[in-house]
Parts: structure tokens; sequence; C-alpha cells
């Protein structure tokens, strides 16, 4: 089986995490770390540049996004959302029973670009109590730019709004850190990172925030009397100490997504669309026929991918970037599935 489908970093984490893993001791499961988490929030600020106190620690991003929710918000405030994003931020919302209000993306060509406009104009009518942004956005890969964001917190901050910036997706294309700077020019922001996508640790569960000091109730809501594990803690100084290895990867993700990019373009066909990424995914737009054809060519060669079901996301697939060797075959399949519809061709196990 081939999962691509919950954009993990197939290539794994890198190999003094895996030692890491190798000399693993008793003592640290009956053991409670002295001195974590202060230990990985200095480490975290020698690495980004921000200020010990400004860094949050959590079981994933996942968990902090989540925390930030239900301890900013209550039932009724308004939280400004993402349209063609990740659903998930909606069930949280919805747990908590606030007023969601979306923002949508333009389609250009082949990319989706923020509506910044859009979003100025509704947080000046609406005053959310949040406003999120996601970037690299999840699925359409869209990354917002610096002069963009900083509108953004600075249109929240007239509104009173907080602004969460999710950048689970950092590191495959974009490694610069420029836009954290904001979290000590601006008392407003919460900016999510995680080790489980470029870092490979997704089954860790290790995630962390920069958070501006108007937001300071919630880093004392977050502290962790006795730390979170001492397994979790290892692995961190590992990935970060592994710049080299995860600059690598980068490479290879960016130089297959190309190839993804090529073969769509190979078709010469203007109903399929394959969209631009900073992250490590590919969001792909079919025809119908193309894409029954292709879930069944994947259930059979045991692929896995995302096909969504959403009305806004119709007829789309993400394919999360894997190994060269998975993606070998994955644009194999893809090539050898459409050519054949094309040319009118038929495919045994095809209804």
């Amino acid at each position: 089986m081939i999962y691509l489908d919950k954009n993990e970093n197939q290539y794994g984490p890198s190999e003094k995490c895996r030692e890491v893993l190798q000399n693993i001791t008793l003592e640290m499961f009956n053991s409670y770390s002295r001195g974590y988490p202060k230990i990985i929030t200095n480490r975290l600020s020698k690495e980004f540049g921000v200020p010990p106190e400004n860094i949050l620690l959590g079981y994933g991003a996942e968990d902090l996004l989540k925390q930030a929710f239900y301890f900013f918000m209550k039932e009724g405030d308004k939280i400004l959302l993402p349209l063609q994003s990740w659903n998930y931020y909606t069930v949280i919302a919805k747990e908590i029973n606030a007023t969601r209000i979306y923002y949508t993306f333009i389609e250009k060509n082949d990319r989706f670009e923020y509506d910044i406009k859009q979003i100025l104009n509704l947080i000046s009518k609406e005053y959310p109590k949040i406003v999120l942004v996601c970037s690299p956005n999840n699925p359409t890969g869209t990354s917002i730019n610096f002069s963009d964001f900083k509108k953004i917190v600075e249109e929240s901050k007239k509104t009173n709004s907080i602004v969460i910036l999710d950048e689970a997706y950092w590191g495959f294309e974009n490694n610069s850190n420029k836009i954290l700077k904001l979290t000590t020019e601006y008392d407003n922001i919460l900016i999510l990172r995680t080790f489980s996508k470029i870092y490979g640790l997704a089954g860790v569960r290790i995630g962390f925030g920069f958070i501006g000091k108007g937001l300071q109730n919630l880093a004392l809501f977050n502290k962790r009397y006795l730390g979170f594990n001492r397994i979790s803690e290892e692995l961190t100084f590992a990935a970060l100490d592994s710049k080299d290895y995860y600059k690598r990867i980068a490479k290879l993700i960016k130089k297959d997504k190309k190839r993804y990019y090529k073969l769509i373009k190979k078709f010469q066909d203007p109903e399929i669309k394959i969209y631009k990424s900073d992250a490590n995914f590919i969001l792909i737009k079919l025809p119908e026929k193309y894409l029954k054809a292709l879930r069944k060519t994947f259930e059979k060669e045991g692929v896995v991918v995302k096909f969504y079901e959403e009305e806004i996301f119709k007829n789309c697939i993400r394919i999360s970037i894997g190994t060269v060797e998975q993606n070998d075959v994955v644009i194999s399949l893809i090539n050898e599935t459409i050519t054949k519809i094309k040319k009118g061709e038929e495919i045994e196990w095809m209804e």
C-alpha cells in the first residue's frame, strides 16, 4: 500500500532522530523530564529568534489550535475562516457553536490566491473574535505573503480580533522566519507550526506556536507542570539539529511536484487542472470520467489519495508528495489511465 492521503512526510525523520529511538532508556519512561518544557522553548527561541515566553508547546499543532479556539471563543462569537481549506477548522468552530463567516480564494490560472480585499472588508464589517489564515493552505497549497498578512494583523487590531496563522506546512518551499517577528510587534497573533510535516514526526505529535504579548493568558493555560514526554523532547532537539537532511528532503519534494505539473500539462486538456502548491501535496481537478477511472486504478494498485466529496472541491483529488519511488508509481498510473481513456482504449477493470 502507498498512503498519500494525509500529507505525511514519507521520507521520515532524520538519522539523528532514528538514533534517539535506538537509544531509548527506561529512564525516559519512568521519570519526569527535569526542566521540560523550558529546555525546548529556549532551544526554539534560539532557533527562530522569538523570546521563550512567546513560545507554546502542544500535542501537535492541532492541540494548540483547539486550545486557542476554546480559550478565546464562546458560543455565538464570530470566527472568520477560509472556505476552501481544512474542514477541521469548521468542526472545532461548530463544537463551540461559534458563528462561522467564510472568505474565499480567487482561482487564477494554476493557482489559488488570497483575496486580501475581501478578508479586510469582512474583518472591518464583522468584528470576528478570531481570524484564521492557513499558509500554505490545505489543500490549495496557497501561501500568503508577508505584506498581506501584516495588513490582516493591523486591521484585526482595530477590531480587537485575534489572528491565528496555521503554518503546519512551513518548510517545504518557504523557509523564511520573517513573519515570526510580527509576534513581538503585535499583541494579537498566534502562529502555529509542527514537527509533523517537514520534520517527519507526525506520529510523535509535537507542535509549537509563537504568540504576541497580548495572548499571554493562553500561555498560562497551556503550561504543563510535568511537561509532555521525554522521547518527544529528545526528538525535537535531533530534528532541529538535522537542517541539511530536511533541506534535501524539501528539494526532492519540490522536484517531484514539478514532475506532476509536467505530466498534467502534457495532456493539453483545459479540463484537467493542477494547482501550484507551496506544501508537500498537490491538488488536481479532473472531469468525472478520469476521476472514476483513477479511483479504480488506485484501489486496484493499492494507492491511497484524498478524493474530495465536498462541493467546493468537486472532482478534485489531493495527492501527498511521497518518495521518488512512490511518485514514480503514481505518476505512471495517472499517465497510463488518462492516456488510455483519451485514446478510447478499454481498461479491463472499468465498468
